[in-house]
């Protein structure tokens, strides 16, 4: 009998033991796992937003019109036109007209061109007045008129600037790698020291951080101190004269760090 019941308690032993190890597996209120938290970044040394700058005021820049005066000393001038290029641009034909006795044709160009292409030309390519492209130059050149005098068969030309004409330092490129790049080119070298607040880069936001500006020529290497918002529009500002031109940001709809 006795034996009946010290096994009878076993199995109750037993049942329950399992009843509170299920209940424990089993209970959501029983867990002690907690959600990983990050610090917030408090680190002083991250680079904040500036003001966005207040420059001086601002080159009127305009489009700069080429004026190229053509002499032939037989006057003969049937079927001479002359085939203008902008700089890294699609070039076209352009026809002489008769202006105060001179023949004059003439090519538009936006500010901040750095050159124009010309040659002089018989009817389609049947003949060039001389072999080789000639070029006007455009750098310091913002705005207004330039006169370009060209004699038959002579290299070269002599140029007289218009009463119209702009001149200056202007950003003719700004293009943002994607990173901490900016590479900026001006029409002509920016006189003074290079610092870290020639150029401003900002945003409707205010003015980002640049650490480092080196020169080579007329290209300026900006390096920023953080990335720029990829899908924020960005300004680059020479502070010297107020000159600015929109970045260049490249497409990061289409980019592989995107689609990922």
């Amino acid at each position: 009998m006795k034996k009946r019941i010290l096994a009878m308690l076993l199995v109750v032993v037993m049942v329950l033991g399992l009843v509170a190890c299920g209940g424990k597996k089993d209970d959501p209120t029983t867990s002690t796992t907690t959600a990983p938290t990050t610090a917030p970044n408090t680190d002083p040394t991250a680079p904040t937003k500036g003001p966005v700058p207040t420059p001086p005021p601002a080159i009127a820049m305009k489009p700069v019109t080429v004026r190229l005066h053509y002499n032939r000393p037989a006057a003969d001038y049937e079927g001479w036109n002359v085939w203008f290029w902008p700089l890294n641009g699609e070039g076209a034909a352009y026809q002489f007209t008769e202006e105060n006795g001179e023949m004059v044709a003439s090519i538009t160009v936006d500010p901040g061109t750095l050159k124009v292409g010309y040659i002089v030309r018989l009817n389609e390519w049947e003949q060039k007045d001389v072999g080789s492209d000639q070029f006007v130059d455009l750098a310091g050149i913002l705005g207004g008129t330039l006169d370009v005098y060209v004699e038959s068969g002579v290299e070269g030309h002599t140029v007289q600037k218009g009463a119209d004409l702009i001149e200056g330092t202007a950003i003719t490129s700004a293009v943002y790698d994607g990173g901490t790049k900016i590479v900026v080119q001006t029409s002509t070298l920016v006189e003074g020291e290079i610092t870290n607040e020639t150029f401003v880069v900002y945003n409707s936001e205010g003015s980002d951080a640049i650490s480092k500006v080196s020169v080579a020529g007329f290209t300026y290497h900006i390096t920023l101190a953080q990335r720029l918002d990829p899908m924020s529009e960005y300004t680059v500002m020479l502070m010297s004269n107020g000159s600015t031109l929109p970045l260049d940001m490249p497409d990061f709809l289409s980019s592989k760090e995107f689609e990922e």
